[in-house]
């Protein structure tokens, strides 16, 4: 079984799990809000993991059960300018995607996207062992996206 999607959002990567002492008790999260001028709003992650489950359940796939593999191909919005340590010259003229070398780095971005799908797509994520992550900026005419591609794999190594 196989299925891909695409994700019409800009990519997210999971921020890094925090940690706060509550009655002398350490406590780990996920933030779920950031302060923007001093007024908490939802944390970007939320809306991307959510966009990324209703992208998933549009494809009406049922859940996939033994060992899964995953590719994801992010893209980022493409600067106004170019910046001063972007790609070449010439290859920001030519308005073709390009390699994305920025934040989020593509483990935080893979985890958003699997943490999301768990219990949608797989049980755990564990189940996923193969995979490319792969991240370019978007060429001229081109939108924020996330492409996604879920392959059901073989128990065995060459299946």
């Amino acid at each position: 079984m196989n299925v891909s999607f695409t994700v019409h959002s800009v990519p997210v990567g999971q921020p890094r799990a925090r940690a706060t002492a509550i009655g002398g008790h350490a406590r780990m999260y996920s933030p779920t809000t950031t302060k923007k001028g001093g007024i908490p709003q939802p944390h970007p992650i939320v809306e991307f993991k959510h966009a990324v489950v209703m992208a998933f359940k549009a494809t009406k796939s049922a859940r996939f059960d033994g060992p899964t593999g995953v590719t994801v191909r992010a893209f980022f919005p493409r600067p106004k300018n170019r910046p001063a340590d972007g790609p070449p010259k010439d290859v920001w003229k030519s308005g073709l995607p390009y390699r994305h070398t920025k934040k989020p780095d593509r483990d935080n971005l893979d985890k958003a996207i699997l943490d999301a799908l768990t219990g949608k797509a797989w049980a755990d994520d564990k189940q996923v062992c193969c995979g490319m992550i792969e991240k370019l900026v978007c060429g001229v005419s081109e939108t924020p996206r996330v492409e996604i591609h879920i392959t059901e794999m073989g128990w065995f190594e060459y299946t």
